[in-house]
């Protein structure tokens, strides 16, 4: 969904599953996306092997407080201004819940969005600190 939005925008989509992959690649191909980037890596190596800045990125996988907290300080020199983290299943467990609030109280992040199900945090240097609940 995120790369036919913009077709200009290049999607990189990492997946430790070499099936989830294969499946993936075929709906790619089967419907002419041709900007998706698809690895097949865990993310703690992807992220420790690909240090540039993102845009955006969309956290879904280990849902472990310790992981979790541990690929935002990997991100976190990498973000920018307009940068967005968005982090899947915040509540889905206490150490989740921790992990996000942890998260979005961090000094570097000025905008937070809890929408129960997902948690995104924006950088924005010309931003006051705010976090925002919404349910979807």
């Amino acid at each position: 969904a995120l790369a036919l939005g913009n077709n200009e925008a290049l999607v990189t989509s990492v997946e430790g599953c070499k099936n989830t992959l294969k499946v993936a690649n075929s709906l790619l191909e089967k419907y002419n996306i041709n900007n998706v980037r698809l690895q097949n890596d865990l993310f703690d190596n992807f992220l420790r092997k690909n240090l540039s800045p993102y845009d955006l990125v969309y956290i879904d996988g280990n849902h472990e407080k310790t992981k979790t907290l541990e690929y935002f300080d990997l991100l976190l020199p990498l973000t920018h201004s307009d940068s967005c983290i968005i982090f899947d299943d915040i509540h889905w467990s206490q150490g989740m819940y921790e992990a996000w609030t942890q998260i979005s109280n961090h000094p570097k992040v000025t905008v937070s969005i809890d929408s129960f199900w997902w948690g995104m945090v924006f950088f924005s240097n010309k931003q006051e600190k705010q976090h925002f609940y919404i349910r979807l």
